[in-house]
């Protein structure tokens, strides 16, 4: 019977293993991510309409980091608000949303850091073409701000490049925990020992892969392939009608979470988080 019990009691908390989401700070971070699709003179002045509107002290010693010959592009910048270093990957732009959905690449390549592990080559590469830029450009913020938070945050193509950066931000942190990576619609980064390696990293306090709807993108690349997401989703099923409404998922791949939809294709979630219309807010922006 005390076997028993002890199974029982090992499999209910295997079952209701928790993490932390910090809503308010979530959408603090969701606002930075909607920034950085706006164009460097709206950002230079922090007038980029709604984005900065909900982070009003802007990002002070904001650098733009772009590659002119990909879409990788990623704001970092302090952030009074947050009194923290913000970094914040920019997405596939909206006019290039069904491109990027319908063209995703789906071949990996070796990942570096750990064994077995294997990341999507197209965001590997992005990530790449604005690494240096990113640690020159941590370093230099770091020394003004040394007590500074540190959060990174991103949407669509931009949540799997702040996943890949997490390691480079980590070791550049003194080996410091980031306060918090929370991320918007992110696709699969790589396969699962790169997702398992990744849930036992702890590089951050808080992290989590907040998802809406029936996105599309966080069902891509397919699991069919052996892509595979990394654990803590926040789930929002319907924001129109219950936008307070979410559903935590420690594991990955959960049916309590998006994967409980059968066919995710509806776009407009993925440019509809936390009720907000992303395409109306940077088209002014842009």
């Amino acid at each position: 019977m005390k076997i028993v019990l002890t199974i029982l009691i090992l499999i209910t908390l295997s079952s209701c293993q928790i993490f932390t989401y910090n809503e308010q700070l979530a959408q603090k971070l969701a606002a930075f991510s909607l920034a950085s699709y706006c164009t460097s003179n709206y950002l230079s002045n922090w007038n980029c309409g709604f984005a900065c509107q909900q982070n009003q002290q802007g990002l002070q010693n904001l650098q733009i980091l772009t590659n002119t010959t990909s879409y990788a592009t990623a704001l970092i910048g302090y952030s009074p608000d947050l009194n923290g270093i913000v970094i914040s990957f920019r997405g596939t732009t909206s006019a290039h949303i069904q491109t990027y959905i319908t063209d995703l690449k789906l071949y990996k390549t070796q990942y570096p850091l750990c064994k077995n592990c294997q990341v999507h080559a197209g965001f590997y590469s992005s990530y790449q073409d604005i690494q240096q830029q990113l640690i020159s450009s941590f370093k230099n913020l770091r020394q003004l701000y040394p007590q500074a938070l540190v959060f990174v945050t991103g949407h669509s193509l931009g949540a799997a490049l702040g996943a890949l950066s997490l390691p480079d931000i980590f070791l550049l942190n003194n080996n410091q925990k980031i306060n918090a990576f929370y991320n918007f619609g992110s696709p699969r980064v790589g396969n699962q020992d790169y997702a398992i390696w990744f849930n036992t990293q702890n590089f951050a306090n808080e992290y989590a892969r907040v998802t809406n709807g029936a996105d599309p993108v966080p069902e891509n690349p397919a699991e069919w392939i052996y892509y595979r997401h990394y654990n803590h989703e926040v789930y929002y099923p319907n924001v129109s009608q219950n936008p307070n409404q979410f559903v935590k998922c420690y594991y990955a791949e959960d049916n309590n979470c998006e994967d409980r939809i059968f066919l995710a294709t509806n776009i407009n979630d993925h440019l509809g988080y936390y009720g907000w219309n992303w395409t109306q807010a940077t088209s002014g922006c842009e």
